[in-house]
């Protein structure tokens, strides 16, 4: 009897010492299982914290306003996007292009014909990054035909302002008209168009202050600006005004008339001052203002908003222009006028084709100026110009152009151009 009490004592001790050995393994593995709970809770209480700030970086983002081609947002602050374009050519034609001139036009150095034979064009060097959430900043530097150097572009522009207010200063091509803001490169055909060369040497660029103004009117875009310029680029010639010789004013207004079908509009004024302005004309000498209107419009067609396979772009400007002042001390006020309109249809995802006419009207001159540059002789320079383009990609492109000028007197001249350009490394998007 004694033997058994013993043994079952001994059974319940064992129990005993079970049940207390498997309550210290359940707390122990309760305590982990809370451990990692917490754990679990932290780390998407951090998630949750990530994800937030994202999204309000990306809000933020969001707000800002649209840059142009000019100024892409996803180039780094801290690694800029740099590119090479290359724009070679061979040209072929008739008249010898030392003998070009526009009758009843004084124009700028720039404005000049096309190179006969082989050349580089104009190859431009870019550089552009957001330097920090408030301003975004570009330069490009030009290689010209002559083995010279030009900056085209060096300015900073802001990307936080309110309202839809945009800030640029610096050295930049103006907003006026259409075309003007665009590099060569970017143009659809090789060279400018008549009215561009003799009226803005081309492209009017120059050191100055830009505000523009971009209402929140959701789908149509409203764009109102101004600018103020240094005043040496012509039309103007030197910094007159105590260093403010140049001012431009304005406004673009256009959107989607459906899903396939765009327009874009605009109205521009362009102020100047010159003294004793050199043209092609050394022995004219220009002192005055000159006062510019253009109008430009350009409406574009792509089958549901997709340009990648066929697309059409229609695309005109006119310039009025009143110049007031002296030549050579001769009284002068003279009005002439220039247009241009050029369509391009890509018919292939690789292939378009595009033809263009251009064509101005000298204002008349006093008989005290009469046999000079500026006597247009009763003539209407103008030409006609077709191009076949096929591109490699959104990098490369080969272009063969046709043109009949007739913009420099007598009978007019035949030129083929066999144009190259390519991109070396990222380059921004160019706007409508």
């Amino acid at each position: 009897m004694q033997a058994l009490a013993k043994q079952v004592q001994e059974m319940r001790q064992q129990y005993d010492q079970e049940m207390r050995e498997m309550k210290q393994s359940y707390e122990t593995r309760l305590t982990e299982m809370e451990q990692r709970l917490k754990s679990t809770e932290a780390a998407a209480a951090s998630a949750d914290k990530t994800a937030a700030e994202a999204q309000q970086t990306a809000k933020q983002a969001s707000e800002q306003p649209v840059q142009t081609a000019s100024a892409p947002a996803a180039a780094g602050a801290f690694n800029p996007a740099i590119s090479l374009i290359l724009n070679g050519a061979f040209a072929k034609m008739a008249k010898e292009p030392a003998s070009w001139n526009v009758p009843g036009f004084a124009t700028g150095d720039e404005a000049q014909p096309i190179s006969r034979g082989f050349s580089i064009g104009e190859t431009e060097l870019d550089i552009s990054a957001n330097v920090d959430n408030k301003l975004y900043g570009q330069a490009t530097i030009a290689f010209q035909n002559d083995n010279t150097l030009a900056v085209e572009e060096a300015y900073i522009q802001s990307l936080s302002l309110p309202y839809g207010f945009i800030a640029k200063g610096g050295r930049f091509f103006s907003d006026i008209g259409y075309l003007n803001k665009f590099h060569a490169h970017a143009w659809d055909f090789y060279d400018a168009p008549l009215p561009y060369q003799v009226f803005l040497n081309t492209q009017y660029n120059d050191d100055g202050v830009q505000l523009k103004w971009q209402a929140p009117t959701g789908a149509m875009m409203l764009e109102f600006g101004g600018e103020g310029f240094l005043g040496s680029s012509f039309p103007a010639s030197g910094a007159v005004n105590q260093g403010i010789g140049s001012y431009s004013a304005f406004a673009k207004a256009g959107g989607d008339i459906n899903a396939s079908n765009s327009i874009i509009a605009g109205v521009s004024q362009l102020w100047t001052n010159a003294e004793n302005r050199s043209s092609n004309d050394d022995s004219l000498l220009f002192t005055g203002r000159t006062n510019m209107t253009i109008f430009d419009i350009v409406y574009k067609w792509a089958p549901n908003g997709d340009p990648s396979r066929t697309n059409f772009k229609l695309q005109s400007e006119f310039f009025l222009v009143h110049n007031a002042g002296t030549y050579n001390n001769e009284p002068y006020d003279g009005n002439p006028t220039g247009w241009y309109v050029q369509g391009i249809y890509q018919f292939a995802p690789r292939w378009s084709a595009g033809l263009r006419y251009d064509a101005l009207s000298p204002a008349a001159v006093p008989s005290s100026l009469a046999g000079t540059q500026l006597d247009g002789l009763g003539q209407t320079p103008r030409r006609y110009s077709g191009m076949l383009q096929y591109t490699t990609s959104e990098f490369g492109r080969f272009r063969l152009q046709y043109i009949r000028d007739d913009s420099y007197g007598g009978a007019g001249g035949n030129q083929y151009v066999l144009q190259y350009t390519v991109s070396l490394g990222p380059h921004g998007a160019h706007a409508y």
